[in-house]
């Protein structure tokens, strides 16, 4: 689930640094993007002992954001991005390829667009994961209805199969993903983490992201994706 906002969030960030917590507790949670918090938001939670913050951007086709009811408009996500580092949080952002209606150029575009929040240095770091349509999810009803699914074991549902038939092989959406994966792993991106480290929990959270980086590569070797 995503963290609570408005008065809520302004009253538990307040209480927390009244209470000399901030000092002590270290936050890391998921948002939404485009949600309406504002920089005096982001900057209490900063204050309070907030680090990395997780979106699930998905996607930046307004069409697919759209049809899986994000609830988010593309231009809304720059914006967030750009208020939340400036507050010294470590926004993340998700990211999901193959779904079946997106062509290989809809594809690109959200992958240049992540690099590009990269380069400007409004995220820290990403993850990008193969669609998958869970039971019970109205993606599921879709695809089972149009004969998307390739499969229903469900044990090939762990995110690292190709489970929906799509305009791509299954060896050309495992090369996006690892290309937008290696496009982080860069002189830049080292500079950038070494600067960001103010303590321990640092520390501690880069070198789990470090790991989840190399599982995720691990996880989208070529026959892995194959059902």
């Amino acid at each position: 689930g995503t963290f609570i906002t408005g008065d809520w969030l302004r009253k538990f960030c307040r209480g927390l640094v009244k209470r000399g917590y901030h000092k002590k507790i270290k936050f890391n949670c998921n948002m939404r993007l485009g949600t309406g918090l504002t920089e005096e938001d982001y900057q209490l939670m900063g204050q309070a002992g907030f680090r990395f913050i997780l979106y699930g951007l998905e996607s930046v086709n307004q069409k697919t954001l759209d049809k899986i009811n994000k609830g988010l408009k593309v231009d809304q996500v720059e914006k967030t991005l750009a208020l939340a580092s400036r507050a010294g949080l470590m926004p993340h952002v998700t990211v999901m390829i193959g779904y079946p209606w997106e062509t290989e150029a809809d594809i690109k575009k959200t992958i240049d667009f992540v690099k590009d929040l990269f380069k400007k240095g409004l995220i820290f770091t990403m993850q990008a994961t193969l669609v998958i349509p869970y039971p019970g999810t109205p993606l599921f009803t879709e695809a089972k209805k149009k004969g998307w699914l390739k499969t229903q074991n469900w044990a090939d549902y762990d995110m690292k199969k190709a489970i929906l038939k799509t305009k791509l092989t299954d060896k050309e959406l495992k090369g996006y993903i690892q290309s937008l994966y290696a496009s982080f792993v860069t002189p830049q991106f080292i500079s950038r983490t070494l600067k960001s480290i103010r303590g321990l929990d640092d520390v501690k959270y880069i070198a789990f992201q470090g790991l989840k980086f190399i599982n995720k590569k691990l996880d989208f070797r070529k026959r892995s994706l194959e059902i």
